[in-house]
């Protein structure tokens, strides 16, 4: 896919304009219109539906029912998530009862919660890191602990890696990411870094070639 406008990162100055910053600013300057493009397409195509699925949860009264959905894997609507849609039924139950029987009374915060979960139904056959977080995503959103930090699985590693982040840990800063992120929360730039990975990919080369 070519790059399109605002992603046109090449830089061709008049005469007076050439200077040795100029060519690094200018490039910088369209990086940050591009990640400020790809926000705000996040915030307008996605956000919405995140807050329901949110909305869909705070509504639960019972931390039970909170599990059960989260462990379910369904949307709002009641189709499996897109996100889990490969994972045998037999895992999910597996999941489901041994989360059922977990103790959250401990729990006081987001990494704690995501750390508890993790060693519970992580060595289940098809249980990866991307399902351990989402799991973890909506019970915390029940529970009203949501993740400081971004977490890595294997699509937002790459979305992160394209930012030159470091991915060799389970979470990074949110502070990290270029200004334009910021405006996004922590849950929301997982999500934005999975979804978003290739177009972050094109501007990291065009970005290369162009320097």
């Amino acid at each position: 896919m070519g790059l399109a406008p605002p992603y046109n990162i090449e830089f061709s100055p008049s005469p007076k304009d050439r200077t040795a910053d100029t060519p690094i600013l200018t490039i910088m300057n369209n990086l940050n219109l591009a990640y400020e493009s790809i926000v705000s397409r996040y915030i307008r195509e996605y956000r919405p539906y995140a807050n329901k699925e949110s909305l869909h949860i705070r509504r639960m009264t019972t931390l039970s029912e909170a599990i059960s959905f989260a462990s379910s894997c369904l949307l709002p609507t009641g189709k499996r998530h897109p996100h889990q849609y490969r994972i045998p039924a037999r895992a999910l139950v597996q999941a489901h009862q041994k989360l059922l029987s977990t103790n959250f009374s401990t729990i006081s915060n987001f990494d704690e919660l995501h750390q508890l979960i993790n060693s519970e139904i992580s060595n289940i056959y098809r249980i990866g890191p991307l399902t351990v977080y989402d799991i973890s995503h909506r019970i915390g959103i029940f529970l009203k602990m949501g993740p400081k930090y971004i977490y890595l699985h294997r699509g937002t590693s790459i979305g992160a890696k394209a930012l030159g982040l470091d991915i060799t840990q389970v979470k990074i800063a949110k502070e990290k990411l270029p200004l334009p992120f910021q405006k996004l929360a922590a849950h929301e730039l997982e999500d934005c870094l999975c979804i978003y990975k290739s177009e972050l990919w094109e501007l990291n080369t065009a970005n290369h070639h162009s320097s």
